[in-house]
C-alpha cells in the first residue's frame, strides 16, 4: 500500500497503524538510507533533497566543497530503483516520495490522506508545542515541498483524487478508524491477487 498525505493530516500514524495489522515493513524515512547506500552518499545529503525540488543550500555548498553531492535526478533515479524493489518484494507501506505514481496500480492500493487545512495546523501546533503562526507556516511550507516534487517528478497534482483507490478525510476519524477502512479497501483490491502469489497469509487476509 501507498500513501499520500497533506502535512498534519494524520496519514502517517494511519499508515503505520495498517502496516502493524497487515505485519508489513513501514518505509518513510529509513528509504533516505537505502538511497544514500546505493549512492554512496552521506544520509544527510539524501535528507536534504528527500521531497524537495532543491537542495538545502547548507548542503548544495557543503557537497561543493567536499565533492559530495547528489542532484536531483540522481536521487529520482534512486529513488524510482528503490521504490520499485520494495513493491517488487510486497509485503510493504511506503509513505509518501511519490510511491503511488512509480508501483504499477493494479498491484498496490494508493490512499489519500487529507484535512482541512485549520485542523492540519492546529495538529501541527500541538504536536510539536509551536505557535499557530509557526505551524501554519510549516504546514504550508512541507504541503508546497510534496506538491512541487510531484508535479516536478511525476507531472502530476498530488491532491488530484483520480490517482488513488481510495480518500480518507480525518477530521471526525480517529486513527483506528481510519484503518479500518484503508484494510477494508485494501483486501477487497489485493486479497485475490495476494493470496495467489503466496504473498499474503490467511492471518493477513482476515
Amino acid at each position: 500500500a501507498t500513501f499520500s498525505r497533506e502535512s498534519g493530516s494524520g496519514g502517517s500514524e494511519v499508515a503505520v497503524e495498517v502496516a502493524r495489522r497487515l505485519e508489513f515493513e513501514f518505509f518513510d524515512r529509513q528509504m533516505t538510507d537505502y538511497i544514500a547506500n546505493r549512492a554512496k552518499v552521506r544520509k544527510s545529503v539524501v535528507e536534504s533533497t528527500d521531497e524537495r525540488t532543491r537542495a538545502n543550500l547548507q548542503e548544495l555548498i557543503r557537497g561543493l566543497t567536499s565533492h559530495e553531492y547528489m542532484s536531483q535526478s540522481s536521487y529520482f533515479r534512486h529513488l524510482v530503483e528503490v521504490i520499485s524493489l520494495i513493491g517488487e518484494r510486497g509485503n510493504a507501506v511506503i509513505l509518501g516520495r511519490g510511491a503511488s505514481f512509480i508501483l504499477a496500480p493494479e498491484k498496490t492500493l494508493r490512499v489519500r490522506v487529507f484535512a482541512p487545512l485549520e485542523l492540519r495546523i492546529e495538529r501541527m501546533a500541538r504536536r510539536n508545542h509551536i505557535s499557530h503562526k509557526r505551524a501554519r507556516s510549516k504546514v504550508l511550507s512541507l504541503d508546497a515541498e510534496r506538491e512541487n516534487f510531484i508535479r516536478a517528478r511525476f507531472f502530476k497534482d498530488p491532491a488530484d483524487l483520480s490517482g488513488y483507490d481510495l480518500a480518507i478525510n480525518t477530521e471526525y476519524m480517529s486513527v483506528d478508524a481510519c484503518a479500518d477502512v484503508v484494510l477494508e479497501a485494501f483486501l477487497a483490491k489485493m486479497t485475490p491477487n495476494l493470496l495467489r502469489k503466496g504473498k499474503l497469509t490467511s492471518k493477513q487476509a482476515g
